[in-house]
């Protein structure tokens, strides 16, 4: 009789990586612990167990992030919601968002104190 083992769910933090999809905002890996980390859009920060590395490096390199999720991972691995993920997890995307809209208010302000003094010169000669 085969006894079944529950699996392993490494609670530490991922590296997380944003990708592009309408889905999936960023996905992680440990491969000492073969977990992979998904962090939705949507909402919701989730680890799968057991996955190997080479599955993990498929869904980074996949064309469509999403659909790979959706055939070759959904429904095929334990996973467990993550209420708190730790930090630098679910924090990249947005710390990403966050970093570009300040990075686009900076230049918009550049751009405007450019315009300014070349307004200025140019009434002043």
């Amino acid at each position: 009789m085969a006894i079944a083992v529950a699996p392993t769910f490494y609670t530490g933090p991922l590296t997380m990586a944003p990708v592009e999809s309408s889905q999936i905002a960023a996905i992680g890996y440990d491969a000492a612990t073969l977990t992979l980390g998904v962090t939705f859009k949507q909402g919701g920060h989730y680890r799968y167990a057991g996955v190997q590395p080479e599955d993990f490096e498929a869904f980074r390199q996949a064309p469509s992030a999403g659909r790979h999720f959706d055939k070759f991972i959904r429904g095929r691995y334990s996973y467990r919601g993550v209420q708190n993920p730790p930090a630098g997890d679910a924090d990249v995307p947005g710390a990403l968002d966050h970093l570009t809209r300040a990075l686009q208010s900076t230049s918009e302000q550049i751009m405007r104190s450019e315009v300014r003094a070349a307004m200025a010169a140019l009434g002043a000669s």
